[in-house]
Formats: structure tokens, sequence, C-alpha cells
């Protein structure tokens, strides 16, 4: 009874949540286009499409080799604006790893060559095994990435990574399997200079190779709230409910399992 008290308090001061929409999605079903504004990769080099996906509402997934499997978006001088919000946001994905090097990126978008030099922008998500954890990394403008560990890595599972920053307050946080594992308050400054990469890093994509599966990518423009996170990773990163609605699925999900417990 505690549990549920605890949760439903949580939910309810969720709820106030702003509505958000979904302003980039990557199915990588079958290839690596974002289908929200119809755009086709720069690179989509050595990927494997089709394999099983996280759930059956996500369909198939992607396979990165951990050598040299990329998929890029915008260029050098030139950073793709779907996938680099410039306000608050909230970036959802699936991903398995088959234990990459000591570090793999599921997605980088970041600046950190002139003529930003010191001042680092945008966003990296790691598996950081050198640290056997993962790592939500953000460009503050200055000579910080401000990185927040997850405390533990997991191999060959599907895990569900939600990273957000609210532009209000500075907040960040890091969920995995739609738990908080990390948070902090810092400045962030979106990338704009170059490319945004899936299962490689670096500025150019060319290092930092993620081994594993990849699987459903989508950016909100608004920061989700926890009922929202966990509403997507039952029915799909894209079909995020209004706060209420969250709430109510949520309520929905603890009645159901007291009652199994029941039974």
């Amino acid at each position: 009874m505690k549990f549920v008290i605890l949760t439903l308090v949580g939910a309810a001061a969720a709820a106030a949540s702003a509505h958000a929409s979904v302003v980039a999605y990557l199915p990588l079903d079958t290839n690596g286009n974002e289908v929200i504004n119809a755009i086709a990769p720069n690179v989509a080099n050595n990927v494997t499409f089709g394999v099983a996906g996280a759930t059956p509402h996500t369909g198939t997934a992607a396979q990165f080799n951990g050598t040299n499997s990329v998929i890029s978006f915008g260029s050098v001088g030139a950073a793709e604006p779907a996938l680099n919000p410039a306000d608050s946001w909230t970036l959802m994905v699936w991903a398995n790893s088959l234990n990459s090097p000591s570090w793999g990126s599921i997605i980088t978008s970041r600046d950190d060559v002139p003529p930003g030099g010191v001042q680092r922008h945008g966003y990296i998500l790691y598996e950081a095994n050198s640290s056997n954890e993962y790592q939500y990394w953000g460009g503050t403008g200055a000579a910080n990435w401000g990185a927040m560990g997850s405390g533990n890595t997991t191999q060959n599972e599907w895990q569900h990574f939600t990273l957000t920053y609210d532009a209000g307050t500075n907040l960040r946080q890091f969920f995995i399997d739609g738990n908080l594992v990390n948070s902090s308050n810092l400045a962030f400054s979106e990338n704009t200079l170059e490319g945004t990469h899936i299962g490689a890093g670096g500025d150019l994509g060319d290092t930092f190779w993620f081994n594993g599966y990849i699987d459903d990518l989508a950016i909100h423009d608004a920061v989700l709230t926890p009922a929202q996170i966990q509403a997507a990773m039952t029915f799909g990163n894209t079909i995020v409910p209004e706060p209420s609605r969250a709430l109510l699925l949520l309520l929905g999900g603890i009645a159901l399992a007291a009652r199994r417990r029941r039974g």
C-alpha cells in the first residue's frame, strides 16, 4: 500500500507537465530515415535492419557492429535542426548492448572542435564500459560536458533510455527503464555545427562505435513526466498521452498489478 500511495503522489505531481509534440522520429525498422520531417540520413553504413526489435510495438530494429556501423544526419558546419532542439526536450530510445568497446555511442550530436573549441555543445548517450555505466553528456557552452552516470551497465538485454532537459530550470534528467537514475542542474547548449550520429560518436561519427541493437528513437519538444515516460515504454516512444491521461494509464497499471497479486 505504501508503494501505491507514493506512486500516486508522484504521478499526480507529474500531471502538471505541458503538452509535448514529437519533433523527430526514427523507427529504425527497414532504414535510417527520420519520418516526421522526411529526412534521409547523409550516411547509413554497415547497419543491418530488420532484426528483432525491443518490443512488439516497436517493430524491428537496427544492428550496429561496433566497428564501422553508423547512421548520420547533418554535416560539418551544418547540424540537423530536427535532431537538435533549442529549448526543452526529451529524447527516448531503446538499445541492447552486445558489449561495446570502452566507449560506445548510442547517439551523439555534439560540437567539440573549432570554432567551438572548449565551448562544448550538444548531447551524447554513451555506454561507458570503462566506468561500468551508461552516461548522459550535455554540453554547457563552456568547457564542461556535465556527464551523468547510471551506476551500472547491462548487456544482452533491451533497455529504454530517456534524456531530458528543461530550459526553464536547467534541470537534466536521466531515466533507464522508466526509473530516474541521475539528475543535475546545468545549462545546456545545443549542437548547431556538426552532424548527429547513431551507433557512433565524435564530431564526425568516426569513433566510439556501439556494438548492439538500437530501436525506436524519438525526440519531443518538452520535458515528459515520469508517467508519460512509463506510458511511452508501454505504447511506443511517439505515443505519449497528455499528463492526465498518462496518470490514468498508470493508475490502471497499478490496479491490474494489485489484482494479480490478490489472485
